[in-house]
């Protein structure tokens, strides 16, 4: 009886982790604030030596015949977090059921972690996709092997705003026995609900920053984002999506699903109904037809500078010293010179296509950001009465400054700040070239060379729209069409990196570098 009594109580004191569900609505009560917090902990964790093969190629791989579940999809996310706790032969084991990979015997890990200590890492962010991965230094998963399509990108994304929701306790937290999707559509329902009714009692109001967003079909073709680099793209796609509640597309597959834009290489009209694209600057992955288009475009001397420090720092945050600047003063005014070409080629692209347009200006943004808003969502949605997004608009700007509602904090500035970067020879040969397509876009007052005598009045209605024939439409990423980025106006913006990383050209031996003779 005895030993009958132990295993009961072992039994008890165990946990099950392998199937766990949501965690039910949060009460008022702090009984049950802990028991969610506890579950969701519980959600969080991985058993280590349940990892077999075949699930760990599925979660990792993305296998379309066999579905994932809610805890599959995180799981690369969470491999990410927990493998640097492991001890060492564990991250090998891990790293072999995951590759499939060889594990070197440790002696050899010891050579060859001393080996790269001595020549130094390699910074080339085109190498680091085909290095091997070495499982004796941080461990980590090679990109061929992350999962990133769009389903489960979003699902991360959802994930963490409802973790984030237990761990502030302010806000409703989520039902219990739902996916993330099924939370989605719920909470969307709620909203128009409360909307319909006037009443706060249909559902709890949750802060925007921490609502969960959906992919929703479209029934025709995309309307799409149109700018030039650093024009405030991201900014307006993270207001966007923060007031549809819908994800925004994108026709590259850039670095901004670290910033909460999961939509990366999403184009299709079945997925999304705005998409952002720099063509024909450069081309995206695809081609696709688009019925609609918002360009938004910013002053070039504010745009062009802002571009110099993306390509020279890598980062959208970053910039550079005034020490580094003085150096780079030839490379600048040489770049100047030429992307100020394509700045302006890209804008009369856009302006004289045959398909509804709706010509949005940066500065009028960041000043008004409700005004500009209510134009973007009517036009691109299609809708006559704004009442119910009007509302939205509203509560999503008001919640934060402006600054802070893009999908990073952006460069300290001002409109019109980076004027003193350039000298009076460049403001006046620039300019010269410029002048008509500044006056169309309404910027003639920043022909002036001095910032404090520009009077930027926001557009008529805070934007502009140009009735064009609502059938047509125009093939994005077209590869029968030139660009307007061509050989003569590229910067060796490799070459440059180099130079201000201290390293000597011809210095790098990854495939692509050495394939382009640099």
């Amino acid at each position: 009886m005895a030993k009958g009594k132990r295993q009961s109580s072992k039994k008890k004191k165990g946990k099950k982790t392998g199937n766990r569900k949501h965690p039910k609505d949060t009460a008022s009560t702090d009984d049950d604030n802990q028991g969610a917090s506890t579950l969701d902990a519980a959600d969080l964790s991985v058993n280590q030596t349940s990892v077999s093969e075949t699930n760990a190629s599925r979660m990792i791989r993305r296998d379309p015949n066999h579905p994932l579940s809610p805890l599959e999809r995180l799981a690369p996310h969470l491999l990410f977090k927990i493998v640097n706790h492991l001890e060492q032969r564990d991250k090998d084991i891990l790293f072999h059921v995951v590759t499939g990979q060889e594990i070197p015997p440790e002696g050899e890990q010891e050579e060859e972690q001393a080996t790269s200590s001595e020549h130094g890492s390699h910074s080339h962010a085109d190498a680091t996709a085909t290095t091997p991965n070495r499982p004796g230094g941080r461990w980590r998963i090679p990109m061929e092997f992350v999962t990133s399509d769009p389903d489960t990108l979003l699902a991360r994304l959802n994930t963490r705003r409802l973790y984030k929701r237990l761990k502030d306790k302010t806000d409703y937290t989520y039902p219990s026995n739902m996916t993330t999707d099924e939370i989605a559509l719920l909470e969307w329902n709620n909203i128009l609900k409360r909307a319909s009714t006037s009443s706060s009692e249909v559902a709890p109001v949750i802060s925007p920053s921490r609502e969960l967003l959906m992919f929703t079909p479209c029934p025709r073709s995309v309307a799409v984002l149109a700018s030039y680099p650093r024009s405030g793209n991201s900014l307006l796609r993270s207001l966007y999506e923060k007031i549809t509640l819908r994800v925004s597309g994108s026709d590259m597959r850039g670095g901004l699903v670290s910033h909460d834009l999961v939509g990366e290489a999403a184009v299709s009209s079945n997925r999304v109904q705005f998409v952002k694209t720099h063509y024909p600057e450069r081309r995206g992955i695809k081609p696709y037809p688009a019925c609609r288009v918002v360009l938004l475009v910013r002053n070039p001397y504010d745009a062009l500078e802002s571009y110099f420090n993306l390509m020279t720092t890598g980062t959208h945050t970053s910039t550079l010293s005034e020490e580094m600047r003085n150096r780079l003063t030839s490379t600048w005014q040489s770049m100047v010179q030429k992307e100020i070409c394509v700045w302006q080629a890209f804008n009369e692209f856009w302006l004289s296509q045959n398909i509804p347009l709706l010509l949005v200006r940066y500065e009028d943004l960041i000043r008004y950001p409700y005004q500009v808003m209510c134009r973007v969502i009517q036009f691109v949605l299609e809708i006559n009465n704004m009442d119910f997004f009007a509302s939205r608009i509203a509560q999503c700007v008001a919640e934060e400054q402006i600054e802070q509602l893009g999908s990073y904090q952006p460069r300290s500035g001002g409109i019109g700040k980076s004027l003193s970067r350039y000298t009076p020879e460049m403001l006046q040969s620039i300019n010269f070239g410029i002048f008509d397509t500044m006056e169309q876009l309404d910027y003639t007052s920043m022909l002036i060379p001095n910032k404090e005598e520009w009077e930027l009045e926001p557009l008529p209605d805070y934007s502009r729209e140009y009735y064009h024939d609502p059938d047509n439409t125009v093939i994005v990423n077209d590869e029968s069409k030139p660009l307007v980025r061509t050989p003569k106006h590229r910067t060796n913006w490799a070459k440059l990196k180099r130079e201000i990383n201290g390293m000597p050209t011809g210095t790098c031996h990854c495939a692509k570098c050495v394939g382009r003779g640099r």
